[in-house]
């Protein structure tokens, strides 16, 4: 029997909520973050911490990273070494400023397309050239080519390559091999392999990604990490984050550019929060992942069995899936806009992701069994009235 019960959600509204300001008429499953009630743990760290009454300036403590190295040493068997990490006040944060300042105006950065879309803010506001290749497409299955990324990274002269493991929004999860040979790449090319991984415990049962910290030894020197307990424990509003490399030199510029942009102090909460979600989160987490998987499991066969007008990607990681809807649109803004106007379901339209993002929309399934339902009755009133 599950310790916890994800089918009794939060109430969201007044709130100040980003994913609940649109009222209680419209259902939100766009933003990636989660209805869920809070692992118990954090909650009560949090409680305790209020209870110091003085919310003054913070530094992160040792626990705090020593709580996360520990988990990913159960999770991952790779070891992490303390001087290997920095705190950020959150990832894309973090990728501002590595941008900034290891970077040259009009460096070239390379994307596989579609990928999440603030990626591209932080390419053009620190002045840099987005070079974007899109990922291969077929049978509703996305998938790397090797020798295309290498060709590209030669031929425009790539000074970084911007990397999703697991990839948002198609939820790919990569095998060790390709990790591999795109770590080896960038390390014969001098690239620097920016890798986000904040999505990286959310995968299907009995699956798991793979981290770029495991590849060869002798390709981690160009290698940055980046990843969070943000979205996999929901804890997005209290803006924790780390930043990792083994290469030592590295370290201390990026420690440096972190310090430069003010986003290396935590706020009040964020690491006793931290701390509890990697100590006890452990079960919460597997429980997290089986509902999520059957959620998604709602979502394909019910498409497949009543929408044929859609089609759904294969995403094993993630809680965010990746539709279709090029049999009636190839304008997923369009799409995106009337189906929240006409039945109230707010979804992501796929054109933001770029790539071939604008014949599909996203959808947020971290949520109850029944708003999954609800979102996809309200999605079928649409299509058929079409």
């Amino acid at each position: 029997m599950n310790k916890y019960n994800f089918d009794e959600l939060v109430n969201r509204y007044n709130s100040s909520s980003s994913k609940y300001s649109e009222g209680k008429e419209v259902l939100p499953m766009w933003v990636a973050d989660m209805d869920f009630h809070v692992l118990p743990e954090i909650k009560e760290a949090i409680i305790a911490r209020a209870n110091i009454d003085a919310y003054g300036y913070t530094d992160s403590s040792e626990e705090y990273f020593s709580s996360f190295i520990d988990f990913f040493k159960r999770h991952h068997d790779i070891d992490i070494k303390r001087d290997e990490v920095i705190f950020s006040t959150g990832v894309v944060a973090s990728i501002d400023s590595i941008f900034k300042h290891l970077f040259k105006p009009h460096d070239k950065v390379l994307m596989l397309t579609p990928i999440y879309h603030t990626f591209f803010n932080c390419v053009k506001n620190n002045n840099l050239d987005l070079v974007e290749l899109e990922l291969n497409y077929k049978d509703l299955t996305y998938s790397l080519n090797i020798k295309r990324i290498e060709e590209v990274i030669k031929k425009e002269g790539i000074k970084a390559f911007l990397f999703c493991n697991p990839h948002n929004p198609v939820g790919l999860i990569y095998k060790t091999e390709e990790l591999n040979e795109i770590a080896r790449i960038c390390k014969e090319n001098n690239v620097i392999l920016i890798s986000d991984e904040i999505h990286g415990e959310l995968v299907d049962p009995g699956l798991t990604y793979y981290p770029m910290l495991g590849v060869n030894e002798a390709y981690l020197d160009n290698i940055i990490t980046l990843t969070a307990p943000s979205k996999i424990f929901n804890l997005a509003g209290l803006h924790s984050s780390f930043i990792i490399t083994t290469n030592s030199e590295l370290k201390v510029k990026l420690q440096d550019a972190v310090y430069h942009d003010d986003i290396g102090e935590p706020n009040f909460f964020s690491d006793v929060a931290s701390i509890a979600a990697y100590k006890y989160g452990d079960e919460w987490l597997k429980e997290l992942n089986e509902y999520l998987y059957n959620n998604k499991v709602i979502v394909y066969r019910y498409i497949k069995e009543n929408l044929k007008e859609l089609d759904v990607v294969n995403t094993p990681a993630t809680y965010l899936m990746w539709i279709d809807v090029s049999k009636i649109s190839d304008d997923s803004n369009d799409f995106a806009a009337r189906l929240k106007k006409e039945v109230g379901l707010w979804v992501s339209p796929g054109s933001q992701f770029k790539g071939n993002g604008h014949k599909f929309i996203r959808l947020n399934v971290a949520t109850s069994k029944a708003n999954v339902k609800e979102a996809l009755s309200r999605l079928t009133k649409f299509i058929k009235n079409k």
